[in-house]
């Protein structure tokens, strides 16, 4: 790979892709012949439109000189496509206020002569700019502009383009099923015209959207989808692209090696057409998932490809996005001033760029690493420098992202008060765009807030809140550190049986998604609870798991030397004990976490001491006295912070308490003048009416209290027995309300793990068939040119197709077994054996011989244990194929219900030929054999079989495809090379089932002699 990647450096820089390129030397090629001034400036402004990403200078050179020749001729609609594209450049290199100016001058123009399209494309460029500044709510709404012009003309090609941005603007705003319905119309249209690259643009961004609602399998089939189409149209630019992001697809499964291979593929794909960008792009990939593997490393050996790529570019931003992930890997390491000097590079060239946004990002990651760092105020003053900027960035949810990060920099110091001040104002802007994966990080630091406050009902209150949310969101790795968090506040509640429940859900969800990070920290939480349970022999168990993972931090391995050696110590073993209390501690001194040293001293302290060594134990209880002082002094600085808080609140609320008492003073001095002048006068009247008064009350009252009283008591003696009898029928209800409840959640648990075993079971099964089948290599050793159409319904299908070249004969086998899932699924891995057997190991090459031997194994084999058949079976078409001379082949078919079609060179028309009219398997009383159908066909004949899956797809209106339109589609394109054949079948199919399910599964094969 080094040497690869240096000599791809010596290629000069290409600034933009082959694709573009052909473009823009096709239009420069039709310059010198136009002499129409209108096309002259259309070809101006295409080029322009082509460099926009990728060279702003270029980009800006031919629309000014299409502006200056449209200003020339008085061409209008010339002169809006010239802003159009200035403003597109500007746009791209994130001069957002001159592309503003542009795109209004776009409507402005446009507006006055009735230019609708230039009016639709002002509007879409609104759109896409509020888009690049993260404002979808206004992003949308130009959208939608511009998507009413575009339908009042009628341009399907625009049409889709506004379809495919309104998608991508509510994926990016997490609002995902309005994002699924206008991609999916997207889609529609790319079908209706036939266009595969914008098809493949649309299947890229459906599958984003489907990863995004933990729809997994669906994705990986929306990408397959779009690198089939992307390679039907020969686009190996979006192609790559595609492959790089199936990629990270699967870093996000952590199915690292199937990652590695689809940015291979990428970065072969991008080194054909020659674009450095894209090697930069992979390699930046490549260096992502390293990291993810917490290989540091080789990620920071790729991320260096890439940045000398950039550099060789003069890709500024580009740069500075990889010095920023440099930096991100440094600080996982804990090594804080690399990261610091590589978010410096990058903070460094924002600077020059002006741009406020990636200024803004610098400035974060510079925050935290001084959190990280535990230098919580110099983290603030970065964080403080972004809310500064919070008029030029016009950006809620980055300002919704810092007050976050200020709520965890008041955490760290104690200061609880203003942290969840902090965590309120980023929950309310995240409530308002219904963020829901923010909504619940919000929620689960709020509950850890509150259980270090002691407040536990609060606290789990608002942990299962944040549980809630996340299981909507069906982000299994998010769960884990929630369920962990929930574990360890029941844990502190000495609520073991919980804290065990939470932490294998934990367990089990880690497990599911390979995640090595979160199992190492719920071993950990287990290992712990066994600890706290005095079960240290287990403890010890889920500690040794964590010593065996790897790809774990820091962090997570010394809290494991530590508690693994106090386990060591409640069972006797010292001398491994002390070994690893000494590896941790050291550890935990390093990273300076006190809290891990102290834990560690006091252990220490005691092996010294089971072991004699007085003076070590002394030494060990000073290190642990030292800890504690230490904490106390922190635990002391956050009560000082929180009483300065309260104090401040103290302050405000004072000082607000002494104007209203002003003027409550000012008010009464007035009341008290006038009271006095009155009072004296009726103050002997009014002692001598009270007097008389109290005696009369009193008088009154003690005769009728005696007799109240007597009645209460009666009352309140009836409503406790009745109430005693409540409470007994309540307490009953109450046992069997919990009895049942518990009941409900083992078999709901019982019910999720047998769920996951079938799904697992289900994959493997998926596997185990597709290894069964022939794979494209050994099709190709048989047959040069063919295709393979093969979908299945479910996860396993009941088609399969064999093939194999036995005496210079070719066979080829088609099958379509009893129904479909699992059932068909079994019975074509009994056809694939008999197939071996007869065939390859009896060597019958006869295709009614063998379909015969087949109908007499099922017939024989097929029975239950009361000698009756067992009703499956198989439809299926056996072909060989034998060269007799240079220009004929002898073609020799026999089917079981199923026929061979065929196409001659020089003959347009489709022919077919049936075979035998019953099905293997099952008991026939009247027995039928099997015919052969043999022909002489030149070569370059074309033959088809397959299943009747395909004739049998309905639409919505539940229509069939049907076997007589399959066929004139087959005769109208057999022309088109095998693959491309391929693709029209894919393409006429998903387009007649969109909106309606796969009703069979479906296989078809093509093959040219």
């Amino acid at each position: 790979m080094k040497v690869l990647f240096s000599a791809l450096c010596l290629l000069l820089p290409m600034l933009v892709t082959a694709q573009n390129q052909k473009i823009i030397d096709s239009l420069n090629r039709q310059l010198p012949n136009i002499t129409s001034d209108h096309r002259r400036i259309e070809i101006y402004n295409s080029i322009a439109w082509q460099y926009r990403r990728a060279n702003l200078e270029k980009n800006q050179h031919y629309a000014q000189k299409a502006l200056r020749l449209a200003e020339k001729v008085d061409f209008t609609e010339g002169k809006v496509e010239s802003y159009y594209a200035i403003g597109a450049g500007f746009m791209e290199s994130q001069s957002y206020e001159k592309a503003l100016t542009l795109y209004g001058r776009v409507l402005h123009i446009s507006k006055k002569v009735k230019y609708l399209l230039g009016e639709a494309k002002g509007y879409n460029g609104l759109g896409a700019l509020y888009q690049y500044q993260k404002n979808y709510p206004k992003s949308i709404k130009y959208y939608q502009k511009s998507l009413k012009i575009k339908q009042q003309i009628g341009n399907l090609d625009e049409i889709f383009n506004t379809y495919y941005n309104i998608g991508n603007a509510y994926w990016r705003w997490e609002k995902l099923d309005s994002a699924a319905t206008y991609i999916h119309k997207s889609i529609q249209i790319a079908l209706q015209l036939n266009h595969q690259s914008k098809a493949a643009d649309s299947y890229d961004i459906l599958a984003l959207i489907k990863v995004d609602q933990g729809k997994i399998d669906e994705a990986f089939g929306y990408y397959d989808h779009a690198i089939s189409m992307s390679e039907g149209s020969g686009n190996d630019a979006q192609t790559a692209l595609l492959y790089n992001d199936k990629g990270y697809l699967y870093q996000k499964t952590r199915e690292f090696k199937k990652a590695l291979q689809s940015h291979n593929q990428a970065l072969t794909l991008y080194q054909k057409i020659k674009y450095l960008r894209g090697y930069a792009r992979v390699y930046s990939s490549i260096g992502r998932l390293y990291w993810r593997q917490a290989k540091y490393n080789e990620a920071i050996e790729y991320y260096h490809k890439a940045l000398q790529i950039y550099t060789q570019l003069n890709r500024q931003t580009d740069i500075a996005k990889v010095y920023d992930n440099i930096g991100l890997i440094y600080s996982n390491q804990a090594l804080y001033k690399k990261a610091l000097d590589y978010h410096h590079l990058s903070l460094n060239i924002k600077l020059k760029l002006n741009n406020k946004h990636l200024l803004a990002r610098s400035y974060w990651y510079i925050g935290l690493v001084y959190k990280d760092k535990n230098e919580y105020e110099k983290a603030r003053k970065y964080y403080f420098k972004i809310i500064a900027m919070e008029d030029e960035l016009d950006d809620e949810m980055t300002i919704a992202q810092i007050n976050y990060s200020l709520g965890i920099t008041y955490w760290y110091n104690g200061n609880y008060p203003k942290a969840l001040d902090y965590y309120q104002k980023a929950l309310s802007t995240y409530k308002k765009n219904n963020h829901i994966k923010e909504i619940a990080k919000c929620y689960e630091a709020i509950g850890i807030i509150h259980a270090q406050q002691q407040d536990y009902p609060l606290a789990m209150e608002f942990l299962l809140k944040s549980a809630k949310f996340r299981e909507r969101l069906k982000n299994k790795n998010s769960l884990i550190y929630c369920y962990n968090n929930i574990g360890n506040l029941y844990e502190d509640n000495n609520d073991y049986r919980l804290a065990g429940i939470f932490f294998q859900k934990a367990l089990k969800l880690s497990k599911l998604t390979n995640n090595s990070q979160g199992l190492a920290d719920t071993y950990l939480n287990l290992g712990h609870l066994e600890v706290e349970k005095k079960n240290f022999p287990q403890a010890i168990v889920y500690f040794s798991k964590v010593k065996k993972m790897n790809h774990i931090d820091i962090s997570a391995r010394l809290q494991n030397k530590i508690y693994w050696g106090i386990a060591c110590y409640y069972l006797g073993n010292l001398t491994q004990a002390l070994a690893l209390i000494n590896e941790g501690m050291e550890a935990a001194r390093k990273q300076h976490r006190l809290s891990l040293v102290k834990i560690a001293a006091k252990t220490q302290a005691k092996v010294y001491k089971a072991l004699g060594n007085y003076k070590k134990a002394y030494q060990s209880y000073q290190v642990f006295k030292e800890a504690s002082d230490s904490l106390h002094n922190v635990g002391v600085t956050r009560k000082i912070a929180l009483l300065q808080a309260k104090h401040a609140f103290n302050k405000e609320k004072d000082s607000i308490q002494r104007v209203q008492t002003h003027e409550k003073a000012l008010l009464n001095a007035k009341i008290i003048q006038k009271d006095l002048t009155n009072r004296l006068q009726y103050r002997t009247l009014l002692s001598v009416s009270l007097g008389l008064l109290v005696t009369l009350l009193f008088a009154f009252y003690t005769n009728k209290s005696r007799r109240v009283k007597q009645q209460l008591n009666n009352i309140l003696i009836n409503q406790q027995q009745e109430l005693r009898y409540k409470n007994e029928v309540l307490e009953v209800s109450k046992e069997e309300i919990t009895a049942q409840r518990d009941m409900l959640e083992e078999q709901k648990q019982v019910l999720s793990l047998y769920k996951d075993r079938t799904g697992q079971s289900f994959r493997a099964a998926r596997r185990i068939q597709k290894a069964f089948l022939p794979t494209k290599e050994c099709l190709f050793s048989i047959f040069s040119d063919f295709f393979v159409l093969y979908l299945p319904k479910d996860v396993v299908s009941g088609d399969f197709y064999w093939a194999t070249e036995v005496n210079n004969t070719k066979v080829m086998v088609v099958g379509d077994c009893t129904g479909h899932g699992v059932p068909g699924a079994f019975t074509t891995m009994i056809a694939h054996k008999l197939l071996d057997q007869i065939i390859n190991v009896e060597q019958m090459a006869s295709p009614a011989t063998i379909l015969n031997k087949m109908q007499q194994v099922f017939q024989q084999k097929l029975m239950d244990d009361k000698n009756r058949y067992v009703d499956i079976g198989l439809d299926a078409a056996v072909l060989t194929i034998e060269s007799n001379s240079s220009q004929v082949v002898q073609v020799t078919f026999a089917g079981a219900r199923q026929s061979l079609n065929y196409i001659l060179p020089q003959n347009n028309k489709i022919h077919c030929i049936r075979g035998t009219r019953k099905s293997i398997g099952g008991m026939r009383l009247k027995k039928r054999e099997f015919a052969n159908h043999q022909m002489l066909l030149p070569k370059g004949s074309l033959l088809y079989m397959g299943s009747d899956g395909f004739a049998d797809q309905n639409n919505k209106a539940s229509e069939r495809f049907g076997t007589d339109r399959l066929l004139r589609i087959l005769e109208k394109h057999h022309q088109l090379p095998m693959k491309r054949q391929k693709n029209k079948l894919m393409n006429i199919l998903f387009k007649y089932m969109v909106g309606v399910e796969q009703r069979d599964d479906i296989l078809w094969i093509g093959v040219k002699l």
